[in-house]
């Protein structure tokens, strides 16, 4: 599933992919905004690479980054990703 073209609609072209933030990788970075994604995808992502990536993402926060931890699976449709995306970047 694409969420670049997604995340490009909605914020242009304001984020950087695949970084490093604060030592963590993260797949999306917003640096106007401090927010970051990091992406589960079940096609990718072994089912035990969940717990160190909220680990990250809980290391990210309390460091006062704003952090979804994006959960995507064959049954995640584009609406249904595209609200949460909205949601967490506006």
């Amino acid at each position: 599933m694409q969420i670049e073209p997604i995340i490009n609609q909605l914020v242009g072209d304001d984020f950087i992919t695949d970084s490093l933030v604060e030592n963590i990788f993260v797949d999306f970075y917003f640096p106007s905004q401090g927010k970051a994604i990091i992406v589960m995808e079940e096609a990718h992502d072994h089912p035990d690479a969940y717990y160190p990536k909220s680990i990250d993402a809980a290391q990210l926060k309390s460091k006062g980054k704003e952090v979804l931890l994006l959960w995507i699976d064959n049954a995640t449709h584009n609406t249904e990703l595209t609200a949460k995306l909205k949601e967490f970047l506006q």
